[in-house]
């Protein structure tokens, strides 16, 4: 035995030795277990989260390699790729040669698309419409049939490299078709769409499943996004009647990362992705996507430092393993009732059918209301009584409404709160979240009529009715509630006997809440962004409620440390970002140069709270403050904006194609609309007067046409190519005015060719999307 060895042995036992005189306390005579089981499963929970590390170049041919897709990616995302841009151009010529070399057959469907959005945060509707290029590929199956599809997007916004969103996706594409070719061919054709467009509104995904003749043979969507640069691949939405494809999920030998919560959130909320396309037309499917790293989505942090390769490779892996298996099977036997799922440890998924879900939660409200009828005072009284329950639901609600006091006291003077809910460093705000909760958890008397067996009880009331109602309206998010509820009751029921069976109905309690709420927590914390903050808060407030016995078996010092340290951190947090709001990050910033043609008038603006060392020396140390309808109408944001220079930039145009009388005091006009200068966006718009109807290159939507009114219209045309774009309108037969305006993508004019641009950009996100331009306006009577 070398000395090297023994010196190893000596320090793993001195380690063993220290281990062991820590813990012997905690553990001596099972005391302390209910404490150690509740915060290792926390922690455990916690940390399960995780993606996968990733695999280097070495790794087998069949297998998925990060780090053979990271040689793609770099070539994918060396620079933005928006669409019309002529980066987009370039990456969509590489990925066409690039997948003709794997063997597949290629094609480029040029396309347009049109979309009503609906309202957008800074009050106009949003209207788009434009030509898009969508990459189609075909691997064929050794049999005929239906297929199965494959999608991602290839285009990026203006102010992001793209590299996580959604470049490592298109890249985990070729790396799955790669290891597909080492295999047996696909007893299914893989059809793959690359569209382009997505991030001006879906366009790419509404041209092709408007318009290809593929999308009608597709029986199963797979699609794959990113909301953030890390974290774990999670499956966050399933088309109508996909429980077999959720099963099948659950049999992949990676980890499946999924809750049944997500897809029914996702329901209720105005985000949509290329998947939403496939939904409305009924194809069952999953929705993939990971949500960490949220501060630097969409904005010029979307790079290779940022990028977690452990979240490429899970989202490979869970790639290549659903396209084999679904490449060689049954599509038409993926029709089925939904489930109720959600993840366990490592990635062990959980399911069972949604129509469950009530019969559970009645079972569990029902076996809670016998443990607490059943279980009674020294006195004869009743154990819990509807005060105590009125006062665990308010300690119940004082975390969240705590935390969420905290974040926008926090968030009122931070920059990147301010645009897009979030902080830089969030982690630190989510630990005084945490801390707020555990405080809360073991303040009080241990022996009064609120002590911890009590608090449990008394949880388990809004509980059993929580799960009702969920099961009924929301069956996939019923799980959260009903399991701890039935981990409470029998933590309830074994409290009052033998000191040893309390202890494990303790630990057990814990356990039920802290293996679904921990995880869910931060999850929900990246998901929903801190500007929501009383969900993840309320998850962990219950967390430590549920398990308050287990947790009340520290001893005092210890439960008033944790106070403490508690206190402490949530202080410390808040000092810390009131003096630095920021967090240490240099703020976003947005400068623009506005140009009227016309009028010659020109400004510097900005959608920023206030002058950066940046923009102060466009717009000053005072610039002024408000909105700016001449080239917004409709646009309900102030802007800090100074006067400019005006710069002899030609103005878009727009033909007269047509306008002719279209029924009783209406008439039909047809637009050509052209950027002289070659942007890539037009906007068009009718600050007064009624748009009845609209569409592009003859395509419109349900919501273009119906009752008009007399807000301002808008319409954003995307890449309109040097010939451009029909647009028609129908309007009343009264003459109207109509703004056109191009945009380019950076402060193209009105600074000094060698000044630098912003320090950090804005984000793409809300009005920010479309700062850092150059817009020249010109006005048009019709």
């Amino acid at each position: 035995m070398t000395g090297a060895t023994v010196s190893r042995l000596a320090r793993g036992t001195r380690l063993a030795a220290t281990a062991n005189r820590l813990l012997r306390p905690l553990l001596r005579g099972g005391r302390f277990l209910p404490a150690a089981v509740a915060i290792s499963t926390a922690v455990a929970a916690a940390r399960a989260m995780r993606p996968p590390r990733a695999a280097g170049t070495e790794a087998p041919a069949d297998c998925f390699s990060a780090g053979r897709a990271a040689d793609h990616l770099r070539e994918i995302a060396a620079e933005p790729r928006p669409v019309g841009s002529p980066a987009n151009d370039r990456v969509r010529e590489w990925l066409v040669s690039h997948m003709r070399d794997l063997g597949l057959e290629v094609e480029v469907q040029v396309g347009a698309a049109a979309v009503d959005l609906g309202p957008a945060p800074y009050g106009v509707r949003y209207r788009a419409g434009g030509r898009v290029h969508n990459i189609v590929a075909r691997l064929p199956g050794t049999q005929q049939g239906p297929a199965l599809l494959l999608m991602t997007h290839y285009d990026s916004v203006e102010h992001s490299p793209g590299v996580s969103d959604a470049g490592m996706l298109i890249a985990a594409v070729l790396e799955t078709l790669r290891a597909l070719r080492t295999g047996p061919p696909l007893r299914n054709d893989l059809i793959v769409v690359l569209t382009d467009g997505e991030e001006a509104g879906l366009l790419g995904a509404r041209a092709f499943f408007n318009d290809h003749p593929a999308a009608a043979r597709a029986a199963a969507v797979l699609n794959f996004e990113s909301r953030g640069t890390s974290g774990p691949a999670l499956m966050f939405e399933t088309g109508p009647r996909s429980g077999p494809l959720v099963r099948r999920l659950a049999l992949t030998p990676h980890r499946a990362f999924a809750s049944s919560l997500f897809d029914e959130a996702y329901r209720r909320m105005p985000n949509t992705t290329d998947f939403t396309l496939a939904k409305e037309r009924g194809l069952p499917g999953l929705n993939f996507a990971n949500i960490g790293g949220f501060i630097h989505y969409h904005g010029p942090g979307d790079d290779f430092s940022h990028l977690d390769p452990g979240t490429l490779q899970h989202q490979g892996e869970n790639m290549l393993s659903l396209v084999r298996g679904l490449g060689q099977a049954d599509l038409n036997s993926l029709d089925g009732p939904d489930e109720v799922y959600f993840s366990l440890g490592r990635g062990w998924l959980v399911h069972y059918p949604a129509r469950a879900a009530l019969p559970l939660a009645l079972v569990g409200a029902s076996a809670a209301a016998a443990a607490l009828l059943g279980r009674r005072t020294p006195e004869g009284g009743r154990w819990i009584t509807g005060r105590a329950v009125a006062a665990q639901s308010a300690r119940l609600l004082a975390g969240p409404a705590l935390s969420t006091g905290l974040t926008w006291v926090l968030g009122h003077r931070s920059p990147h709160f301010r645009r897009s809910g979030d902080f830089h460093r969030t982690d630190e705000v989510y630990a005084a979240m945490i801390g707020v909760a555990a405080s809360l958890a073991l303040v009080g008397d241990a022996t009064s009529a609120g002590g911890p067996w009590q608090r449990l009880g008394a949880t388990l009331p809004p509980l059993a009715v929580s799960s009702v109602l969920l099961s009924v309206a929301m069956p996939g998010g019923s799980y959260l509630t009903t399991w701890p509820l039935l981990g409470g009751t029998v933590g309830v029921l074994a409290g009052s006997g033998h000191p040893t069976v309390a202890r494990l109905g303790a630990a057990t309690a814990a356990a039920s809440g802290m293996m679904l709420l921990s995880p869910l927590s931060r999850l929900l914390y990246e998901g929903l962004t801190p500007r929501l903050a009383a969900a993840p808060a309320l998850a962990w407030q219950l967390c430590a409620e549920i398990a308050a016995p287990a947790l009340w078996t520290l001893p005092p010092r210890a439960r008033a440390l944790v106070v403490a340290l508690g206190t402490a951190t949530a202080a410390g947090v808040v000092a810390y970002r009131l003096a630095r709001p920021a967090g240490g990050a240099t703020p976003p910033e947005t400068l623009s140069y506005l140009l009227d043609t016309d009028t010659k008038e020109a400004l510097f603006a900005s959608s920023d709270a206030a002058p950066s060392a940046w923009t102060r020396r466009w717009l000053g140390d005072a610039p002024r403050r408000g909105r700016l309808p001449l080239f917004f109408p409709g646009w309900e944001r102030d802007f800090l904006y100074a006067t400019a220079d005006p710069v002899d930039l030609p103005a878009p145009a727009a033909e007269i194609l047509a306008d002719v009388p279209s029924r009783v005091g209406r008439r039909q006009v047809r637009l050509r609309v052209v950027s002289k200068r070659g942007a890539r966006q037009i906007s068009v718009a009718v600050p007064r007067g009624a748009v009845h109807a609209w569409s592009l290159e003859g395509r419109s939507t349900a919501a273009s046409a119906g009752r008009a009114d007399d807000r301002p219209w808008e319409l954003w045309i995307y890449a309109p190519g040097p010939s451009g774009v029909e647009v028609d309108l129908e309007l009343d037969e009264a003459p109207v005015w109509v703004r056109l305006m191009d945009r380019t993508d950076g402060l193209t004019v009105g600074t000094a060719e060698d000044e630098p641009g912003p320090g950090h950009p804005a984000a793409a996100l809300d009005i920010d999307a479309w700062g850092n331009g150059t817009f020249v306006v010109t006005w048009l009577r019709l």
